[in-house]
């Protein structure tokens, strides 16, 4: 080696030794970048899904406390199954399939997830069981159908039909435009049924579906979903909804004005008609009768609290409130107290002394407990 460096001239050396350390460089630049990418992946707002990032959340409306209860359940596997956005659907589904009944809420035993029970309808036993199977059967047809958000509707009538029908519904609509419709899902259902019928097991769900023979899966079972859902595109868009901050969002911050000088705040009020009859509220039962008044379901009436309306909608950043968003506050404890918003300075709730006011957010007290947890439903 010692000869070969006197042999070689100096001044190759020396452009070797650039050409290395050029190389090194290139080659540490390239790993570098590789991290902060993979490093940055990470920080989205969307659920990540393999390649595909899921933004923005819909709404589900007037669904049964029998479902609602499974909102934590169903967000649990959701958030590990990378389709928290879709939570509301997925409520306003089981709504559909069980009313949140029974021990097989998502209706999975049939589906391709469920390894442990029988594939018979309503085998499973196990409601945690049924919807960790559900889920996943959710994320495979909305992938399989290629959603790409919660507002996606032409897509999304693609996966719910197909959770109804099985995956070959896919195939169907792919060799017939590539887009659902309702006379597609007719068409495909009579087609199965003349292969079934034979067998004796199968029946019209619905008295429409008579006429055409098409008595395999439900052929309406999209528009039984989606009666329960507002798709998430049009909360984050420039209509609005009735609850949302929208430009009719103020219709939720004006409904409860009616109860200002006549109501009362009583902890735990609020929970029943007696109580919302005689102006008796809490903050929570507030908010929620005010989001009812305009068509919006968020919670139980005897089950509202601050702790179920913080998991609602999406949230916002303080800088965004609009009217109809919901503001909490940390008083006695973390979102120990809520409101909804009128505008950048004001709300209107039931509070402690006053009974409904509407209140400035200015006010050193509010200043002091407010955090910034605003949320848009």
């Amino acid at each position: 080696m010692h000869l070969l460096l006197k042999i070689i001239p100096k001044k190759w050396l020396i452009t070797l030794a650039l050409i290395v350390m050029g190389l090194f460089s290139f080659l540490l630049l390239g790993v570098v970048s590789i991290f902060i990418a993979a490093m940055g992946s990470d920080s989205g707002t969307g659920t990540d899904t393999g390649d595909i990032t899921y933004t923005g959340e819909g709404q589900v409306m007037n669904v049964s406390p029998d479902v609602l209860k499974w909102e934590p359940t169903i967000r649990k596997y959701a958030k590990e199954f990378g389709v928290e956005p879709f939570v509301a659907l997925m409520l306003a589904q089981m709504m559909q399939e069980s009313g949140g009944r029974g021990s097989d809420p998502m209706q999975s035993s049939e589906g391709a997830y469920n390894t442990k029970y029988c594939k018979s309808p309503n085998c499973i036993t196990d409601p945690d069981y049924s919807i960790w199977a559900g889920v996943q059967e959710f994320k495979h047809a909305i992938e399989r159908a290629g959603v790409t958000s919660p507002g996606d509707m032409d897509h999304i009538k693609t996966a719910l039909q197909a959770y109804n029908f099985g995956t070959g519904f896919f195939d169907f609509v792919g060799a017939n435009g590539g887009k659902y419709t309702k006379e597609l899902a007719i068409k495909f259902s009579q087609q199965q049924y003349q292969k079934v019928k034979h067998t004796g097991m199968y029946h019209c769900l619905r008295p429409e579906a008579v006429p055409y023979q098409a008595c395999y899966g439900d052929i309406l079972y999209v528009d039984a979903v989606l009666k329960y859902y507002q798709p998430g595109s049009v909360v984050s868009g420039g209509g609005g909804s009735p609850g949302s901050g929208g430009s009719s969002g103020s219709k939720v911050a004006d409904v409860g004005r009616q109860w200002i000088g006549r109501s009362t705040y009583v902890f735990g009020g609020g929970r029943n008609t007696n109580d919302i009859a005689r102006g008796i509220f809490d903050c929570s039962s507030f908010v929620r009768w005010a989001f009812e008044q305009v068509g919006m379901y968020t919670s139980p009436i005897g089950a509202v609290s601050t702790e179920t309306l913080n998991k609602i909608g999406t949230k916002v950043s303080a800088n965004d409130m609009k009217p109809g968003d919901v503001i909490f506050f940390d008083t006695y404890k973390h979102d120990g107290h809520v409101g909804i918003v009128i505008d950048k300075n004001t709300f209107i709730g039931c509070q402690t002394n006053k009974g409904v006011s509407i209140e400035d957010l200015n006010n050193p007290y509010w200043k002091k407990v407010f955090s910034g947890h605003v949320r848009r439903f």
